[in-house]
Parts: structure tokens; C-alpha cells; sequence
């Protein structure tokens, strides 16, 4: 893939799904012979009578309205002015257990649900989709915004402010943005997606949608409660606020949380940027949890991808969990802030603004390899880059967290700052701490999302492992092709973190972000 054919998450370029998804990893898989596709006809979002059963063809409404479960609801061959389809009479209800919209492109469709009606009570919601299937619902290769779900009496809660799923949500080539999920007598869940099931995004962007609820909020961009899964993708601006209102904080951590990604299950996210998403309670960019049942087999994994912007007004702007696996591989987590960092006096209890295992519920075996965790501050200026909660000696209650099998061999990971509560228990060999890795401003540096580069004299550079055999680092487009454009080894050893300086890059230490901390 070509520089002019890389995605627009960020940086408004995108090439066609056929030569950039489609050709490249048939991604999507093959109608079955039973399976239809629908044309939409027709630019009217409102009419739900118009079209050819025969034919299959008709309006949005029409056709979703009547296709059978499996079917393709073909947005891309028409042209629509200022390429929106604009619904105003209420939500879509998508009755099919599995279904899919196609559409050309991002730039090329937005399905705009900011002039659907709205109301304080009742069941009404002015979401575009509410899917009541269990199976997969799809947007591929289009964008959905606007979307406002609005109550305000206690006993209806918010839920989904552009879709809402009783099942998967499948995000392939789109973008979810905008969207509203707010109540002012009870709970929000899901500004932007709110799935029963799990939620994955591919070449995919979930970005400006906003949770706010009365008792709780949880899921700024995404919430879902049976995991969530990100390639190749960006969770971006994205907040949580509540309770009480729009712009306070919440009285208590627990109660607004995840400001990019709230999910109960597993977690992974692989050449992704989860980038300035915000929690008035805690957890800013990613809260992946499990109950006392659940959390044991529930796994967080990161590989090539980048952490970084967010923020919570009590613990822990970057990532969260209490999952029994993590695993971390080449991977950036930099620059999250929170407003406190630990409670307690004997023992103190802390939730760092970075990486924050807890122990509570579960044993957790942790591997970190050639990651990356620098710059992740609380309060005024405290930096605390990684911390776990596990003492025995802190509360029976709580778990060991071993590293890496407490292997003796190196993992070349670079923790600037670190608390790991377990005399037992020490972070991997091979880890440099208390020096500051030059990183550059989180931007497009090239490929599909954000990241942060090396400056130069950076001890990151050449001092890192490639023990997943990657060909390229977090820039990978998925259809480069060799010589790679952004080789994961280059100099004969690979870097520490999501990115890797090549040595035929110019490297502009202007606006580096160095590290006013002195430890």
C-alpha cells in the first residue's frame, strides 16, 4: 500500500475498500448462497415504503426493513448531496440477527442521525441503528455520526448514542463520531457503540462521542460486555462525564469510567492509537475488567499500539485491568494524566496514571516485551508509569502478579517510572528505568494511525526486541509489500516501543517532548 492509499483516521486519506481491504485480506467473509444484497436507490432516510421487493431495491429503511437475515444493504452506488443520508423521523430498527451496510467510503457517506428527534422519557431513542438481533451487525466503509439518545427521568438509562446492539458490532473501514449517550436520572453506557456482545474495529475510528449519565457512565467511544477488539484502528476523543451533570466530576472513581473503551471480557488492540479520551472518574483511555467469575480468564493485550493523551479527573488516565493475562509487546504507553495516584496511608493503594494492574480479583501473569511506558503523570507533577495492586501484605483480598514467568532472560522494555507492590515478584530482566526516552509529539508520522517517534540520542533506539518476528512496526498498513516502508528492525536490533527509527529517516528534534521530571 502506497502512502497516498493509507486510511484517514487521522489525517483525511483514504483509498477505496477494494484496493485497500478487500483485495488486500478479504477481510469480510463470502455472502452464503442463501444471502442477498439490497441497492439503496434513494436518498430519503425517512421513508420506509419506498422500493421493489422484487427487485430489491428502495430507500435505507426499505430495504433493511425487509432483508433477510445475512443480506448486504448496498449504500455505495448512489450519490447523495453532500454525500449524507440524513434521518429525522426516528431510530432504524435492524430486527435480523446478522446484517451488513456497505457503503463507498467514509468521505464518500455519512448515515446522519443529528436531526432525529430527541425526548427526556420514554423509550424513544434518536440513535440511527438499533440492532435487536443477536448475530453481527456491519458498517463497512461508511461513516455514522450525530446520533443523541437523551432521558431524564430515573429508570431510563442511556444506552448507544449512534448504535445500539444485542449482539456483535463488526466496525470495517468506518468511523462511528459525534454521538450522545446521556441521561440525567440514571445510567449512560456506549456514546458512540453500545453492544450486548463484543465490538471489533478494523481500519476503523470511534472519535468525539460523549457518555454522561445521572448514576454512572462507563464507555465513552464503546461499551460492551463480552470483549473488544481493535486492528489497525483509532479510539480518539472520546469522554466520559457523570454523575451530576455535563462537565462535573464524578464523586466517586468507579462511577464514570472509560473514556475510550469500557469492556467486560477481553481486550486487544494490535497497530492501534487510543489517543485523548477523557473520564471525570477514572480510567481514561481503556477500562478492561472482569468480575470475580470472569476477570481469571479474561486477557488485555497490546501489540504495536499506542496509549497515549488521556485523561481522568481521579485514577488512571491511561489503561486498566484486572485481568488474569496482559500482555504488552512493542508498545507505547506515554503521556496519560490523572488527578491522584494512590489513596491510603498504611498501606498506600495505588492506581498509577500509565499501566494500572490490580490484583484484586485474580492472579495475573503479565509479559511486557519492548514496550515502552514514559511521561504518565498525576496530580501536579508526579509521574508513575506503571503500578500494581497485589500485596498480600496490603490485603488478603488481593493477588501476586508475576512478570514475564520472573524470567531471568531480557525483555528491553524501558518503565521510566514504576510501583510493583510484591517483594516476590520484580518487573523483567533487561528493563531500563529512570531515564527519559526523547519521544516526539504524538503525530502522523506515516501509515494508518498516530504514533510517537524516537528523537534522536533516545536510549530506546536499537535497545528493544522483535520476539513476535514483526516485519514492520505499529505503521504497518496491513498491504505494504517489501521492501517495507516501516521495517520493525532496522540497524540490526529493533527499538523499544510502537515505533522504529529507520536509519534513513530524518530525525527533527523540534518540539520534542523531553521529561521535566527529575526522578
Amino acid at each position: 500500500m502506497t502512502a497516498s492509499c493509507r486510511s484517514a483516521l487521522f489525517v483525511s486519506r483514504r483509498c477505496s475498500l477494494a484496493t485497500c481491504v478487500v483485495a488486500a485480506f478479504a477481510l469480510s467473509a463470502p455472502l452464503t448462497a442463501t444471502a442477498s444484497t439490497w441497492v439503496v436507490d434513494n436518498c430519503n432516510g425517512d421513508d420506509d415504503s419506498s422500493g421493489n421487493i422484487g427487485a430489491k431495491t428502495g430507500t435505507l429503511r426499505f430495504t433493511i426493513k425487509n432483508a433477510a437475515d445475512g443480506d448486504t444493504i448496498d449504500v455505495s452506488q448512489i450519490g447523495c448531496p453532500q454525500s449524507k443520508i440524513s434521518l429525522t423521523t426516528g431510530e432504524i430498527f435492524v430486527s435480523q440477527p446478522s446484517l451488513t451496510i456497505l457503503g463507498p467510503g467514509i468521505s464518500g457517506l455519512t448515515i446522519d442521525g443529528t436531526g432525529l428527534p430527541g425526548g427526556p422519557t420514554g423509550p424513544d431513542n434518536s440513535r440511527p441503528f438499533t440492532h435487536t438481533g443477536t448475530g453481527t451487525f456491519e458498517l463497512d466503509s461508511l461513516r455514522v455520526s450525530g446520533g443523541h439518545v437523551y432521558h431524564a427521568s430515573y429508570g431510563y438509562p442511556s444506552r448507544g448514542g449512534c448504535v445500539y446492539s444485542k449482539g456483535k458490532v463488526y466496525l470495517l473501514d468506518a468511523e462511528v463520531s459525534n454521538c450522545s449517550a446521556e441521561s440525567f436520572g440514571d445510567a449512560a453506557k456506549g456514546g458512540g457503540v453500545y453492544a450486548l456482545d463484543n465490538v471489533t474495529m478494523k481500519y476503523s475510528t470511534l472519535s468525539g462521542n460523549t457518555a454522561l449519565g445521572a448514576t454512572t457512565a462507563h464507555g465513552g467511544g464503546a461499551f460492551t460486555t463480552a470483549g473488544f477488539g481493535a486492528k489497525y484502528s483509532a479510539v480518539d476523543g472520546n469522554k466520559v462525564n457523570g454523575p451530576n451533570g455535563p462537565g462535573t466530576a464524578s464523586t466517586d472513581y468507579k462511577y464514570a469510567t472509560g473514556g475510550g473503551v469500557y469492556a467486560k471480557g477481553s481486550v486487544e488492540f494490535k497497530r492501534s492509537t487510543i489517543s485523548d479520551n477523557y473520564a471525570s472518574g477514572s480510567f481514561g483511555g481503556i477500562h478492561a475488567l472482569g468480575t470475580l467469575v470472569s476477570a481469571a480468564n479474561n486477557t488485555l493485550s497490546l501489540y504495536s499500539s499506542t496509549i497515549s493523551g488521556n485523561q481522568a479527573g481521579k485514577f488512571n488516565g491511561g489503561v486498566y485491568t484486572n485481568a488474569g493475562t496482559v500482555k504488552l509487546y512493542n508498545s507505547t504507553i506515554a503521556f496519560n494524566t490523572a488527578g491522584i495516584g494512590h489513596v491510603g496511608s498504611s498501606p498506600i493503594y495505588f492506581i498509577g496514571p500509565g499501566l494500572a494492574l490490580s490484583g484484586a480479583l485474580t492472579a495475573m501473569n503479565v509479559t511486557l516485551q519492548s514496550s515502552l511506558l514514559s511521561n504518565n503523570t498525576y496530580g501536579s507533577s508526579a509521574e508513575f508509569d506503571l503500578t500494581t495492586s497485589n500485596s498480600t501484605n496490603q490485603d488478603t483480598f488481593f493477588h501476586t502478579i508475576t512478570f514475564n514467568g520472573d524470567s531471568a532472560d531480557p525483555a528491553n522494555n524501558l518503565i521510566r517510572t514504576s510501583i510493583v507492590q510484591d517483594s516476590a515478584h520484580k518487573l523483567p530482566a533487561g528493563t531500563q528505568f529512570s531515564v527519559c526516552p526523547l519521544l516526539g509529539p504524538l503525530r502522523d508520522n506515516g501509515g494508518l494511525t498516530l504514533t510517537h517517534a524516537l528523537q534522536s540520542k533516545s536510549p530506546a533506539i536499537d535497545a528493544g526486541n522483535n520476539i513476535l518476528n514483526y516485519n514492520e512496526d505499529q505503521r504497518q498498513t496491513g498491504a505494504d509489500t517489501i521492501p517495507y516502508p516501516y521495517p520493525r528492525v532496522s540497524n540490526g536490533q529493533a527499538d523499544i516501543g510502537a515505533y522504529e527509527v529507520n536509519q534513513d529517516d530524518i530525525i527533527y528534534n523540534s518540539g520534542f517532548e523531553g521529561c521535566s521530571i527529575v526522578i
